[in-house]
């Protein structure tokens, strides 16, 4: 039996998004609409009879309507925009509720906007999330705005914060669940999957680009036979916007090498010993490390087998700022802009606060910066 929540699935969409299209209780996109129905109907779900009703006529929202719906004073929704400690945290709470439901951004007088910066507590941040988490603490305080890190585990706490958006660097799945909870606010992730249904939007590393580079860069180089191992394991990249192995394993098959599965190791199980000797036996003579981090650990391991970076094979890796310059021989590296994504991170909260049109996701390429670790073949 087919259910809503398969069609969700199908559509990319939450169920209730799915719920509320097919019963006709409130309004969404066209593009959201025909999505949904497109997977019903491709999986044989029965749709009502449509009763989905037109785009309401715009209305301007303004403080005196959600003062109405929270049953407080305008005053009262002045001093919760504005933070102030004088209201009671249920007040709070309820004017929030209210804004939200209405669609009205509440932001202080003074116009310096509140961003959340959500990571996660039960993982370790990595060298891509702090070098991203600086990058946005930057652009944030450039813009003459706050920000305030907060746990995803913790998101509902964001009903008692007057925050304008958030932005997540956090890798753990369950982000975007937490989210469906809350109304009418933007969230902005850095690579994994958005849903602009949800108001859920990714700024990513343009990673065709990025893999066409290094590709282009090796061959060059007379390098055929290339290895890519990863951190993330196979089900943690279906999450991401980012499909880095996934490329690769395509780019390998157009040139034409016989079993591409076999130079992408994924986290899938087994040591870092274990894995790079598996890419060694089909001969390879480069081998592009994702995260920075992780190449730290590989390059520790090609020494203890005797192999010479670059005379005997060559290493990239994600550049790890302050480390991977210092290495013996120094790392060539892919620089993701990490300014440009957080730029397009807050543009796209702002843009959402201000309606200016429909909202993209957004891919952003590096810079391969050339070092010592690559040698011609």
């Amino acid at each position: 039996k087919v259910t809503g929540s398969m069609v969700a699935e199908e559509a990319g969409v939450s169920q209730p998004t799915v719920s509320r299209i097919l019963n006709g209780r409130g309004y969404a996109d066209d593009g959201t609409v025909e999505r949904v129905l497109a997977a019903a109907k491709k999986l044989g779900y029965r749709v009502p009879e449509r009763k989905i009703p037109a785009a309401p006529p715009a209305v301007k929202i303004s403080s005196g309507m959600v003062a109405r719906r929270a049953n407080v004073s305008q005053s009262t929704v002045s001093l919760v925009a504005n933070n102030s400690a004088r209201v009671a945290e249920d007040t709070r709470q309820r004017v929030i509720f209210a804004a939200r439901s209405l669609g009205y951004p509440l932001a202080p007088l003074s116009r310096r906007l509140l961003v959340g910066v959500i990571i996660s507590r039960r993982r370790t941040i990595n060298s891509y999330q702090a070098m991203t988490l600086s990058a946005l603490k930057d652009v944030i305080y450039e813009r003459g705005y706050r920000m305030e890190i907060i746990c995803h585990e913790d998101i509902g706490l964001l009903n008692s914060r007057v925050v304008s958006g958030a932005v997540s660097i956090s890798a753990a799945p369950g982000v975007n669940e937490e989210w469906r909870r809350l109304q009418n606010i933007p969230l902005v992730h850095f690579n994994n999957l958005g849903c602009r249904a949800d108001n859920i939007y990714s700024v990513f590393n343009d990673y065709t680009v990025d893999n066409r580079m290094i590709h282009h860069y090796l061959n060059g180089l007379g390098h055929q036979r290339i290895g890519l191992l990863l951190q993330r394991n196979r089900r943690e990249e279906l999450r991401l916007m980012e499909r880095t192995g996934e490329d690769f394993i395509r780019m390998l098959a157009e040139a034409g090498f016989p079993e591409p599965e076999a130079l992408v190791s994924y986290n899938d199980g087994g040591s870092i010993t274990e894995r790079v000797k598996s890419l060694l036996a089909w001969k390879i003579t480069a081998l592009v490390v994702i995260p920075g981090d992780t190449c730290l650990a590989v390059c520790r391991e090609l020494r203890r087998l005797r192999l010479r970076i670059p005379e005997d094979i060559s290493v990239i890796t994600r550049e790890f700022s302050n480390v991977s310059e210092y290495q013996e021989p120094p790392l060539t590296a892919l620089l993701p802009d990490y300014h440009t994504m957080a730029d397009a991170a807050i543009t796209l909260i702002e843009h959402f606060l201000r309606g200016k049109g429909e909202l993209k996701d957004i891919a952003v390429p590096g810079t391969l910066i050339r070092r010592k670790s690559v040698a011609r073949r």
